[in-house]
């Protein structure tokens, strides 16, 4: 449906000029792709000759795109000969409007295959509390549209406005995300950055590149709580220039840089040698500067300097959100690089997570965890609780120190306890005095701080990690330390429990594996023995069959060839059970031969041998096979086996009187082949089976019907060998349709 519908992406000349520009900041192709299903939904709903949908512009009117019962319809000659009263009243209410009578005809031409529009309506596409566009269809039968038809549209013109709204918000939202994009990137390497030297380097980089500036650098108060800046990187300053700002000395308060430190804002210096706070002697051969602002937690840190200003909004937006990540990364920098003292705690950590993730077993890391963070830290306990499989329940796993005592006894529901408080509120609490909190749940009495961090593996809590301590305010500066301590046993833990589950899956697979391929290969082995070993006695007995038949042995009395006629048949039965499981075990082992063939071919020998059977069962062999058929790429000999099973399997379920029909049909890459009868059909919680080895319809001991189940199966893996598809419609009691495809060869037709 979608290719009747017209892009036409033009304007429509109209005596009323349109309200003014478009609202909407987006190209007409994706805005018509925009509305394409709310013209869909309109045609199925309003009878019309033509509809079209038409955006206010600041040069006038503009049909964007619309629908026509007859492809020679030209809708922007439609459009202009909407009558211009109607759409007066329709910007002049901002309603629905509908021509109830005829109206003369315009100066422009009508269509040819509609003659002239003698009914309309048309209603306002608005937004925003404007109109911007309106949604018109007409018609050639006068007063064919009313009210109800009016409000209809309406509804439509609604969709319309919402369906472009949301293109425009999406529109937006990409650029926000292109956005937050480059600051996550930007964030991440910040975040991932080794040393100060290495962050500084990065936000330059990161600076340049999105002012595409030449030359630049950072500079930071230094010392942090003093006035003095400091250049810490530069890129194409050069040594000199560095060496004369730092020892000049430059002042938070002087020049530029005091604009935006001041004013925590971008400053931007379009011309260096007119403005009159340029520092015009600390050697910068800059023209233009753009000053961004670091502003960490507690206030201006220093700056980016880079040549050149920004190109749009967007750039100072970026510009100021690196500053924003730079300034934290930066202070958090320097912030550690003042706790060298503390360097013996971050050791431990380390060797924390050396031990932790150098097993990859559950109980050995979470017992790792809790005993080196004990003896580091100096406290009285420390315990591990995870989310048990229920989702609802904390459960203390492991503990080092007093609490292990309480081990498979301390169980929290989510959101009680502090425990319980930090999984849901995923943060961090410290407990100074335990006495001093009202709500506090005591295991132990005798704790009196606690200090609780989440175990955060990619935005999940799978559990706590806390500490406690005999005295209070025992932990007023260790919140940091298990905070990493926290994320590095999260990740350890998850690994370990990942590994864990991983092995044991792995070798539950690969002990079901085994079974079955064993199992699969001696049943193989057991049908194929079995097989082979039934026809040289079947051979025997078919013999001796044929000569108490033909009387070779003497004479036999009418009773006598009864029973050696039952035996024949049911040789005969026998021997196809032989060939089927033969034919199925080789169409499973063999390679197909394929090569050009005429699939009519092969249909036409298939329904000749079996028009005897269909005769002898009181059964009609329709051929529907076109002439010129473009060849297959098959095997002849299997491709012919498919026609057979299909047809016997007919001729097997239906009734006497009934219909056979061998049908080919040509698709695009594909030929069809049908096989169609009148016969019992298949109940739909059979179909899914029936192409199933040995599964038959009705396969009890009272069955009517003989046969191996195989036929099917056989049919199945041959046309999936040559690279196509079975299948079939059935309905009880009306017959079924077997079908399969076979893939054009790229040889001549035949």
């Amino acid at each position: 449906m979608a290719d009747r519908f017209q892009r036409v992406f033009d304007s429509m000349t109209t005596a009323v000029d349109a309200p003014g520009t478009s609202l909407f900041d987006v190209s007409d192709e994706t805005m018509g792709e925009a509305l394409l299903p709310v013209l869909r939904e309109l045609h199925r709903a309003v009878i019309y000759d033509a509809a079209f949908v038409s955006l206010s512009t600041d040069r006038g009117w503009r049909v964007l795109m619309g629908d026509a019962i007859s492809p020679k319809v030209d809708l922007l000659t439609v459009a202009e000969s909407l009558p211009t009263s109607l759409l007066e009243r329709m910007l002049e209410t901002q309603q629905p409007q509908f021509l109830a009578k005829p109206h003369s005809p315009t100066k422009q031409k009508p269509p040819l295959s509609m003659q002239a529009a003698r009914a309309w309506v048309i209603a306002p596409i608005q937004a925003y509390g404007s109109v911007f566009g309106m949604l018109a269809l007409c018609n050639n039968e006068p007063g064919l549209y009313e009210q109800r038809d009016a409000d209809l549209a309406m509804a439509y013109a609604g969709q319309a406005a919402m369906a472009l709204e949301n293109l425009q918000l999406s529109q937006e939202t990409g650029k926000r995300m292109q956005e937050f994009a480059s600051l996550m990137e930007a964030s991440q390497a910040l975040y991932q950055a080794a040393d100060l030297e290495t962050i500084l380097d990065i936000v330059l980089k990161e600076a340049f590149a999105l002012n595409e500036s030449q030359e630049g650098s950072i500079i930071l108060i230094d010392p942090p709580d003093g006035d003095r800046l400091r250049i810490v990187a530069e890129r194409g300053l050069g040594p000199e220039v560095v060496e004369k700002f730092n020892s000049r000395p430059v002042n938070r308060h002087e020049g530029t840089y005091r604009r935006a430190l001041t004013t925590g804002e971008i400053v931007e210096v379009p011309d260096t040698a007119s403005d009159p706070d340029f520092l015009d002697d600390v050697g910068s051969r800059a023209r233009q500067i753009t000053n961004v602002p670091l502003i960490a937690e507690r206030g201006p840190i220093g700056l980016i300097a880079v040549d050149g200003l920004p190109r749009d909004e967007t750039t100072r937006h970026l510009l100021m959100a690196l500053a924003g990540i730079a300034a934290v990364t930066i202070d958090k920098e320097r912030l550690h690089q003042q706790t060298v003292a503390r360097l013996a705690e971050v050791s431990t950590l380390y060797t924390l997570s050396t031990q932790i993730t150098s097993s990859l077993s559950t109980t050995s890391v979470l017992e790792s965890i809790v005993s080196i963070l004990r003896m580091t830290l100096d406290c009285r306990s420390c315990s591990i609780f995870l989310i048990d499989r229920t989702g609802e329940h904390l459960q203390l796993e492991v503990a080092s120190g007093p609490s292990v005592a309480w081990k498979g006894i301390a169980r929290l529901r989510l959101g009680e306890g502090v425990s319980g408080r930090v999984i849901t509120e995923q943060r961090s609490i410290y407990i100074p005095d335990t006495q001093a909190e009202r709500d506090f749940i005591f295991f132990d009495p005798d704790i009196r701080s606690l200090l609780v961090v989440p175990l955060l593996v990619r935005g999940e809590v799978i559990g706590t990690l806390s500490i406690d301590d005999t005295q209070p305010n025992a932990f007023d500066e260790e919140l940091r330390l298990l905070a990493i301590a926290a994320a590095q046993a999260a990740v350890a833990i998850e690994n370990a429990q990942l590994y864990e589950s991983l092995q044991s899956s792995y070798a539950e697979l690969e002990q079901a594996f085994d079974e079955l391929r064993h199992l699969d290969k001696s049943k193989s082995e057991l049908i194929q023995n079995i097989s082979h070993e039934l026809r040289t006695p079947l051979t025997f007995i078919r013999g001796y069959v044929e000569l108490l038949q033909d009387g070779e042995l003497g004479a036999l009395p009418e009773e006598q060839q009864r029973a050696v006629e039952i035996v024949a048949n049911k040789t005969d039965v026998l021997s196809r059970l032989v060939d089927d499981i033969v034919s199925m075990l080789q169409a499973g082992r063999e390679r197909i031969r394929t090569g050009p063939v005429s699939i009519s071919k092969v249909a036409r020998f298939a329904v000749q041998a079996a028009r005897a059977s269909a005769d002898e069962a009181g059964l009609t062999l329709i051929e529907d096979i076109p002439d010129g058929l473009p060849l297959v790429q098959g095997e002849m000999r299997r491709l012919g086996q498919v026609f057979d099973n299909l047809i016997q399997n007919a001729i097997k379920f239906s009734q006497p009187g009934g219909t056979i029909t061998v049908r080919i049909v040509e698709q695009e890459q594909w030929i069809r082949a049908e096989v169609e009868d009148t016969g019992i059909g298949i109940a739909p919680g059979e179909m899914d089976r029936i192409f199933e080895r040995f599964y038959q319809i009705n396969g009890t001991t009272t069955r009517h019907f003989d046969g191996t189940g195989l036929g099917l199966a056989i049919v199945k893996q041959i046309v999936e060998a040559h690279g196509g598809q079975v299948g079939v419609h059935s309905m009880v009691g009306e017959g079924s349709t077997f079908f399969f495809t076979i893939p054009k060869t790229t040889t001549e037709q035949h």
